[in-house]
């Protein structure tokens, strides 16, 4: 384990008591493990709170995923002597090895998303100070990148990384920023008529209808709720069967078509139904097969719609969105504070049924002296350039005659 006392971007290191240290998968003792509970634990209080890099669901994905190749977990800690190891993790976030993001030409570090994971904000606790949020960024230019790529984040998170940035006159650039789709929590629950008409409510109501007595019955079930391990692992498997007969599974985009996507995904479910953070919602038909499913995990006070499939065979009967309003009924009878849709910009469904919007942010952050300043200042127009190739070269084959056409095309 290597304590990174960074100097490189500042005369002044971190404060006394606090460390840095970047950590492999194999370094991950029972030590790391309570003090990286304990950090997701505190951490879910935060607006910052991030499921996907807690222990429960990073982990798995650490060690499973083909693309976990190279990834570190950078921690900032602090003394605490009022804790059984003498030390507290206040920030952590997993890195990807160096690479060049869309071909860039300088090599930069980038917070590790797997494809899997909705959001990239660092586990913080809630009283982390700036220094320690200095710390953080010391660190990642102590690990000898030109620039840090923090995709996905919260947006107070964008905003403190930011400013920890400028106290050490580093540059910053916001390469994405956008509003995400979610529903904050009401005092009664009729989220549905905020963003749905009456028309269009009575005619979910009748689609359901008419698909309970097509289909001998209809029900929504939790099958995580009370389920041991092993149940809990069945309704992971037959979520990645139902994805895999779905569009996803003929894009080859299923969890199904990956042994490690589904291994990790069966994993997580199982370590998150063993602390009460797992909803696996099954809109089951009379024979007992799901027409849609969801998985919803939970930190703190944040509930998010990690995945949603549908059977293809109702979708005459809007079975995605069935579940969905249900799932907005589940979230409020939870007590929760948040439903993040973990839904991409644009996303029709989403945005169309949750009222609410959080922003989200990508910042790159220039490490070197230099380098940093220069890989930051040309992403947007670098990227900017790739969009107009990307474009020319989509008219350019959708206009060969000779070219078969379909929906990859683009």
């Amino acid at each position: 384990m290597s304590h990174l006392l960074v100097g490189a971007v500042s005369a002044v290191g971190p404060p006394v008591g606090v460390a840095a240290r970047v950590l492999t998968v194999e370094e991950i003792g029972e030590r790391e493990h309570r003090l990286w509970r304990r950090l997701a634990e505190e951490a879910a209080v935060s607006s910052c709170t991030n499921v996907f890099f807690g222990p429960d669901m990073l982990l798995p994905a650490w060690r499973l995923l083909d693309d976990a190749a190279g990834v570190e977990l950078l921690v900032v800690e602090r003394d605490d002597h009022g804790e059984e190891d003498g030390r507290r993790w206040v920030l952590a976030v997993p890195l990807a090895s160096p690479s060049r993001p869309w071909r860039h030409p300088v090599r930069m570090r980038g917070t590790w998303q797997h494809s899997q994971a909705f959001l990239g904000s660092p586990l913080v606790l809630p009283d982390a100070t700036d220094a320690e949020w200095s710390a953080l960024v010391r660190a990642v230019a102590g690990t000898g990148a030109a620039a840090w790529l923090a995709t996905d984040l919260d947006g107070s998170c964008a905003r403190r990384l930011e400013q920890a940035a400028a106290r050490l006159g580093l540059p910053t650039r916001r390469i994405d920023d956008h509003r995400r789709a979610v529903t904050r929590r009401r005092e009664s629950n009729d989220y549905a008529t905020l963003t749905i008409s009456g028309k269009n409510r009575k005619e979910l109501r009748r689609l359901r209808r008419r698909l309970g007595d097509e289909a001998d019955g209809v029900e929504t079930v939790d099958l995580a709720e009370g389920a041991g391990a092993d149940d809990v692992r069945d309704a992971a498997r037959q979520f990645l069967d139902l994805e895999a007969k779905g569009w996803k599974g003929a894009d080859g985009g299923a969890m199904a078509s990956h042994d490690d996507q589904a291994r990790f995904f069966e994993e997580a479910c199982v370590a998150l139904a063993s602390r009460g953070d797992l909803q696996l919602l099954c809109l089951r038909v009379g024979d007992g097969s799901p027409a849609a499913m969801g998985v919803n995990v939970r930190s703190g006070a944040t509930v998010s719609t990690w995945k949603i499939a549908y059977d293809e065979r109702w979708s005459a009967y809007s079975p995605g969105v069935q579940l969905t309003l249900d799932c907005f009924s589940s979230f409020h009878d939870s007590g929760a504070d948040v439903l993040d849709s973990c839904a991409k910009p644009g996303h029709d469904m989403a945005e169309r049924l949750h009222p609410d919007r959080r922003r989200i942010a990508t910042v790159a952050v220039g490490l070197g002296p230099a380098r940093g300043t220069v890989s930051v200042g040309t992403l947007v127009p670098w990227l900017r350039l790739r969009d107009r190739a990307r474009r020319a070269l989509v008219a350019i084959r959708t206009h060969r005659p000779d070219r078969p056409r379909g929906r990859h095309q683009a």
